[in-house]
């Protein structure tokens, strides 16, 4: 099920859908614009050993209603890990096998998928694609994790057709046992983020040509990242631990928040300065900031 509001304090509307594996959530989403939303799901609740489906789901009319479509050349083994939707009718997922992933386009709606990654991608056991996004209809990236010290990450400049390894000299060095998170990214015009499980944020400012990686100091996961713009952004922990950037993500320093802010999920109202954080369970309800997190409201 999924719940729209047009601001943090007012009321969510029901926007329900159901995938074919009801312990499914919409963990994954992408809004292309007000009308069109691509979204997959994922086991949340499953703490034990959490997984992901094969169905996307597709709304062109703001969630009021929607479209739910099985990818079909998933192997048995295969779970969606990210969407990016391009229009109401192409998007393209990352999936993970187990022992590597792969990347599929569509350009009809979800109704047939092609594979577009090839021999060499993701096939590393040891990463697979953790996120997807693009920066306008043709030009995106797909991050994984480190394979010999350095963080698998593509991108694209023809609509996914083709992928392109990001140069190791152009990105920061992981540090040992650190991995990225599924989903848990930010994206803002020709910015580009995502957080480690070493408490550190990756980015880019230049559509994916070049890497930086700064230390949020939180000392542990970073799941949550949210940027407003190129230079101001968010980094939650779990527990309510929050960090803040000015420079793009350089460097962060620790916030101490006051009022209810909630530790599900943090996200940027597009264009404003906005922030807006949900929570979950006993941590239910959502709350808004509007100076870079010092400050949150019901």
């Amino acid at each position: 099920m999924l719940l729209t509001s047009v601001a943090a304090q007012a009321q969510w509307v029901q926007q329900p859908f159901t995938f074919a594996n009801p312990a499914l959530s919409a963990f994954y989403l992408d809004a292309v614009d007000a009308n069109v939303v691509w979204s997959a799901g994922f086991d949340i609740a499953n703490t034990v050993n959490p997984a992901g489906g094969k169905q996307v789901a597709l709304t062109t009319n703001g969630g009021t209603t929607w479209t739910l479509s099985t990818i079909s050349v998933l192997t048995a083994t295969e779970e969606i890990t990210g969407v990016a939707g391009i229009n109401a009718t192409t998007a393209l997922v990352c999936t993970s096998n187990g022992a590597g992933g792969r990347i599929l386009k569509t350009v009809n709606g979800g109704t047939t998928w092609t594979v577009q990654t090839v021999a060499g991608q993701f096939t590393n056991a040891a990463s697979f694609p953790n996120y997807i996004s693009f920066f306008n209809a043709t030009e995106g990236v797909c991050a994984g994790d480190p394979i010999a010290g350095r963080f698998e990450l593509y991108r694209t400049t023809d609509a996914g057709a083709t992928w392109a390894a990001v140069p190791t000299t152009s990105l920061p060095l992981a540090l040992t046992s650190e991995f990225s998170v599924v989903n848990h990214f930010a994206n803002v015009g020709d910015g580009f983020w995502f957080s480690t499980t070493s408490g550190r944020v990756f980015g880019t400012t230049d559509k994916g040509l070049s890497w930086t990686v700064g230390n949020t100091n939180l000392g542990a996961t970073v799941p949550w990242v949210s940027f407003r713009d190129a230079a101001n952004g968010l980094a939650l922990t779990t527990t309510g631990l929050l960090a803040r950037t000015t420079n793009g993500g350089t460097t962060w320093q620790s916030v101490t928040p006051t009022g209810p802010l909630h530790v599900f999920n943090l996200d940027n109202v597009p264009g404003t300065n906005q922030f807006v954080s949900v929570g979950a369970g006993t941590d239910a309800g959502s709350s808004y900031s509007r100076d870079n997190g010092a400050t949150w409201v019901a």
